[in-house]
């Protein structure tokens, strides 16, 4: 049985090497962020050489970099690395809305909802699967990365508040059945 050697690709483009370079490499995104700057700041890019090479590059990198239209409300589309759960939006669900710039028409009328007994237990979860939506529509994210990190925050300050509710009720529970024990002995 004969061995078969993997084909070899060919570069058969005439871009400089920087524009090879992979998608999350430090020297790609320099210069794709060098490229974005010189397009903001001269109106005159477009008859630059490396216009037509930037062009074909980000033609080729566009799922890598995907516009950042956060905070245009229902307009704004969630980028599909984003998609999951929103523990901030489930637990927090006021505070975090009001941080979010979420309307304070939606906050109230989430304050009514959590108010009614089965929607009040049904409609965190609804925030649970779709805060991070919300988050992406109604405020201005710089970065994806600044958007990551906030969500991660709320998760943990969600966690912690669980975990303090946790301690209280024990506590409270421990108290009230010594109290109960103790009217009902004596």
């Amino acid at each position: 049985m004969q061995e078969r050697k993997a084909p070899t690709a060919k570069l058969t483009s005439k871009e400089p090497d920087r524009f090879r370079a992979s998608p999350d490499s430090p020297e790609s995104k320099s210069d794709f962020d060098k490229l974005l700057k010189k397009l903001e700041t001269d109106k005159t890019v477009s008859s630059d050489p490396d216009w037509a090479k930037f062009q074909t590059f980000l033609g080729k990198q566009a799922t890598k970099f995907p516009p950042n239209d956060s905070g245009k409300g229902a307009e704004s589309v969630l980028p599909p690395e984003l998609h999951g759960l929103n523990w901030g939006a489930c637990i927090l669900n006021v505070i975090w809305g009001a941080k979010m710039n979420i309307p304070g028409g939606t906050i109230l009328a989430w304050l009514i909802l959590l108010m009614i007994p089965i929607i009040g237990w049904i409609f965190p979860f609804y925030l649970l699967f779709k805060g991070n939506e919300l988050a992406w529509q109604y405020r201005k994210w710089e970065s994806l990365d600044e958007y990551r990190e906030s969500q991660k925050n709320w998760a943990i300050a969600s966690l912690i508040i669980i975990v303090i509710l946790g301690i209280a009720m024990l506590v409270l529970g421990a108290w009230l059945s010594s109290m109960i024990n103790s009217i009902l002995h004596a």
